[in-house]
């Protein structure tokens, strides 16, 4: 389906949540200007609970083929944050990827080849060549703990073609998770003895910026100006390597990483930071929303959850949408209850009702700027992502 709207509203329905929310129904019932959401009903397709295989994956970009990346979608719960990623893939310019999560999502997946709610992150800076950054703003301090450790992993899910070469002349078997992915080579171990901090790199050869919820570390940056010295040659040739990949980037070197937890929320230090941040990076951004985020006095997820008011939240959003400087390409939302049969007939639905007005409040913040929301400015004329 091909969708000619400028800014749609999608739902993405897996787990017949939305068919119980009403938010949407009611958008339409007050103002009947406001735009028809697009419901997708993929409650039918197996292989996308918490984990997507390829099979999934190919149907779920088939069937929002049709749809831009700017617009407001709604992805079901926490177990679908993975989708994210599809979206991304949309956007054919330079962004930034600003996550409101209570976790990372960075972990090296369990099933190799096979993206899960937990790792899409690290597909996209693997995979995605127009993201320039992500902003992680909510996890708690011991999920922004393991960023580094995660980090560097990444370049164990593949090696460079010549040490496959090696090892086949050797009589060795390349790792069962390297045969199975299918992926795109890169180098391994080059990242190992990096600094034990959040890292968010540079786009050239420069040592890392640290994650803005550490602060600088001059020890940090040298140790990582020694390691990078003393693997001059390797690292030249994954350089060179992933220039020969239109689809694959190095994402320590490409990708900057920043991270504020739930005690920067609170200190007020995330606010105070991530305006001149992003100003720095000068790129538009994307907006991923789990709203896993918010405290459980707001609602309950299916996942543990931050500490965050939606107050705070909308306030944070309604920034991004109206600052002159910003200039958003899309935004998506999950985090829906875990809401089964059961609770249906006992009539439990108190969750389910917290939900739905948390998203109610987030489509009519959209729709009282969706103008402002999603475009971006040229120094010669205003135009529509296209």
């Amino acid at each position: 389906m091909q969708c000619n709207e400028e800014n749609p509203i999608v739902l993405m329905n897996f787990s017949h949540i939305y068919e119980d929310e009403k938010f949407y129904k009611t958008a339409q019932a007050a103002d009947e200007a406001a735009v028809t959401p697009h419901i997708l009903d993929f409650t039918t397709l197996s292989g996308t609970h918490g984990y997507c295989d390829e099979a999934a994956a190919a149907e779920i970009r088939r069937r929002i083929a049709g749809y831009p990346a700017q617009g407001l979608h709604f992805l079901d719960n926490g177990n679908y944050h993975y989708i994210t990623r599809f979206w991304c893939e949309k956007i054919t310019e330079d962004f930034v990827l600003v996550v409101y999560d209570h976790h990372v999502d960075l972990r090296k997946p369990a099933f190799p080849g096979i993206m899960s709610c937990g790792s899409w992150i690290r597909d996209i800076m693997l995979r995605n060549t127009h993201c320039r950054g992500v902003l992680l703003i909510g996890p708690s301090r011991a999920q922004a703990g393991i960023i580094n450790a995660e980090l560097m992993t990444l370049s164990s899910e593949v090696i460079l073609p010549e040490e496959t070469c090696g090892k086949a002349r050797a009589g060795e078997q390349p790792k069962t998770e390297e045969v199975r992915t299918g992926e795109r080579p890169k180098v391994q171990g080059v990242y190992e003895n990096a600094p034990d901090r959040k890292v968010s790199s540079t786009r050239s050869s420069e040592a890392p910026r640290m994650a803005a919820c550490s602060g600088c570390s001059q020890q940090a940056t040298c140790d990582y100006a020694r390691e990078v010295a003393q693997n001059t040659d390797h690292h030249t040739r994954v350089k060179e390597y992933v220039k020969s990949q239109p689809d694959l980037q190095d994402p320590l070197l490409n990708v900057s990483l920043y991270c504020f937890t739930e005690e920067d929320i609170l200190s007020g230090r995330a606010d105070s930071h991530i305006p001149p941040l992003l100003e720095r990076e000068r790129l538009p951004i994307y907006i991923s929303v789990d709203k896993d985020v918010l405290s459980t006095k707001v609602l309950h997820t299916n996942w543990d959850q931050g500490v965050m008011t939606e107050a705070e939240l909308l306030r944070e959003l309604r920034f991004f949408m109206m600052s002159p400087e910003i200039h958003v390409l899309g935004m998506d939302v999950c985090g829906e209850p875990d809401y089964n049969a059961y609770r249906r007939i006992l009539d439990d639905t108190r969750n389910l009702r917290r939900s739905d007005r948390v998203n109610r409040d987030l489509l009519t913040l959209y729709q009282e700027h969706p103008d402002a929301a999603f475009f971006r400015l040229d120094l010669r004329r205003s135009y529509r992502v296209q």
